[in-house]
């Protein structure tokens, strides 16, 4: 109850924009955050007291990952011993924007983890409710058959499966990257999701709300951003990825799609937007504008690899027909390769290509060659087509008439941008009233942001520059690095700053005794609390700045392999 008091206490001095502006920055956010941080002394003390504390973790989850000390949120999450379906209607508490506390870029995949284990509850639960619907009909209990079918609608459909699943994208792919093969599986997947009507399942009343009423609840008041997140968003960043996705593979949008799904995924309401924070607005209208600038560029390749993969598997599959309708063998592999050589020299350079980790093919599906081909097994044939998800001869969509034309130099509006992301991130860094998460929640946004960058440009990057008519995205991707390498500085420099000296010890403690509510606490037990959350604090800023630096060296190579149609 005391806790509770605090974090409205917050809340309030935040509507008086109690800050003082004389003060440092670092200092200013130190004060500002003096409720949350009493409060998280005191429910740090009264969990360890008490054996049945799991409201108390699940609050002190929510706490820990607003004054930015993630590691003790994965800790209190895994002490509240969650179990079966809680898993789904709990589990928010921790993986609610999870990407913006992912340490996956210095190899820390605890939160990576934590989605996949979190996930396991909707196959064993399929599993469960398929056998109590066999005992329903085995022992005439009709009556239960409607529930359990209902039950099991909601769990497969349950919100939070699918936001997990996106935060679980986020986070590792782009710490690991894309490959051609990962791109196309993502992109099925994601739009599987996005087709789902939902049902959402989350659990809001866990948290005891003791608020005065009209005042916003706690679950609002603890949430990273501001407010739970809603389907709106989720629909949002969904839409944002597949149409990612969607240009770095090699599909086509059907003649069908460019009239029914194109139009939809491209219209981003302004009342959806708004559920957003501003580094995720900017992050939406970056991916969109870098989208717009680009489709003129992907979709003609796109559309003459996939012309050719179709005249060539055509061609073989004839061949096939031929061949066996006279009773003759099956032509050589060589001769295989002769019939689906393309004039312009295109399968040349295929089978010339270097291995990229393409996985070698089965009957009937994209393989790859000793040499790194990409191949489609014909009887006993493999026939080169150049893609990865051609298997059968179809009809080569037109492309679509709103496309715009295609233009070299990258839009005003791309670049400018980034100035704003960078403007933004250096106003969180210099605001007195900044929490710690929303210094890591612009950080980890403006990796994004780089990603989508080599990501997008990546098919034109690994021409080697051959065609004049490809867009010029040079200076674009040296002053995305620039913008990570800045982010990194200045994250590293907020851990390095961070620390629990004998004189910070004695303010630590003069601080938590001022609130009034902690007299019944020893020094020992305030000094304690605030060691581990210093020093769990100072972990993630310094981990993460790592990681920034390290992607910032290294994210032209791993944002993706070749991709599929590429230019090569």
């Amino acid at each position: 109850m005391a806790a509770t008091a605090l974090i409205n206490v917050h809340h309030l001095s935040t509507l008086a924009n109690c800050t003082e502006d004389s003060d440092e920055p670092s200092v200013a956010q130190q004060k500002y955050a003096k409720h949350l941080l009493d409060a998280l002394v005191a429910l740090e003390y009264a969990a360890g007291k008490s054996r049945w504390a799991y409201s108390m973790r699940l609050l002190l989850v929510r706490l820990h990952r607003l004054l930015g000390s993630s590691g003790l949120a994965m800790q209190n999450f895994t002490m509240a011993n969650l179990k079966s379906i809680q898993f789904d209607t709990l589990s928010h508490h921790i993986l609610d924007r999870a990407s913006t506390f992912s340490l996956a870029s210095v190899g820390d995949l605890t939160l990576v983890n934590e989605c996949v284990e979190s996930s396991q509850i909707y196959g064993i639960h399929g599993n469960e409710v398929s056998e109590q619907l066999v005992k329903a009909f085995q022992y005439e209990r009709y009556s239960q058959i409607a529930e359990f079918v209902l039950l099991e609608e909601k769990v497969d459909n349950s919100l939070q499966r699918d936001l997990t699943k996106l935060e679980h994208f986020r986070m590792k792919n782009i710490h690991e990257g894309l490959t051609p093969e990962s791109v196309e599986v993502e992109l099925v997947e994601l739009r599987f999701v996005w087709g789902r009507v939902h049902h959402d399942n989350r659990d809001f009343e866990t948290l005891s709300n003791m608020l005065p009423r009209g005042s916003p609840s706690l679950d609002e008041l603890t949430s990273v951003g501001g407010k739970k997140l809603s389907e709106s968003w989720f629909r949002t960043m969904l839409q944002l990825w597949i149409l990612v996705l969607h240009q770095t593979s090699e599909q086509l949008w059907t003649e069908e799609e460019q009239v029914t799904v194109r139009p939809k995924l491209l219209t981003f309401s302004d009342e959806a937007l708004q559920e957003l924070t501003p580094a995720e607005r900017l992050l939406v209208k970056y991916g969109r504008a870098l989208i717009a600038w680009l489709e003129p560029h992907h979709t003609p390749i796109k559309h003459s690899v996939m012309t050719s993969a179709v005249s060539t598997l055509a061609t073989a599959k004839e061949k096939y027909a031929a061949s066996t309708a006279n009773g003759t063998a099956n032509p050589s592999a060589s001769a295989a390769s002769s019939a689906n050589t393309p004039s312009s020299g295109k399968s040349k350079s295929g089978a010339n290509r270097k291995p990229n980790g393409l996985s070698n093919g089965t009957e009937g599906t994209a393989a790859s060659s000793g040499e790194g081909g990409l191949g489609v097994k014909v009887g006993d044939m493999k026939v080169f087509t150049g893609m990865l998800t051609l298997h059968e001869p179809m009809e080569v969509p037109p492309m679509p008439k709103d496309m715009g034309e295609a233009v070299k130099e990258p839009p005003q509006d791309i670049s400018t941008i980034l100035d704003e992301l960078q403007s933004l991130f250096d106003e969180t860094i210099a605001k007195p009233s900044a929490l710690p998460w929303e210094h890591l929640h612009v950080a980890q946004i403006a990796h994004e942001v780089i990603f989508l960058t080599h990501l997008l440009t990546a098919r034109f990057a690994l021409a080697g520059g051959k065609k004049k008519t490809h867009p010029t995205f040079k200076p674009l991707r040296a002053k995305s690095i620039s913008l990570l390498d800045h982010v990194a500085k200045a994250i590293t420099k907020l851990g390095q700053d961070v620390n629990f000296s004998a004189e910070t010890r004695q303010s630590w403690i003069q601080d938590r005794r001022a609130s009034g509510v902690l007299h019944e606490l020893t020094d020992s037990d305030i000094a304690q609390v605030g060691r581990k959350y210093v020093e769990s604090k100072k972990s993630m800023l310094e981990q993460l700045g790592k990681g920034l630096t390290k992607a910032q060296q290294s994210i032209a190579k791993t944002a993706a392999g070749v991709p599929a149609g590429s230019t090569q």
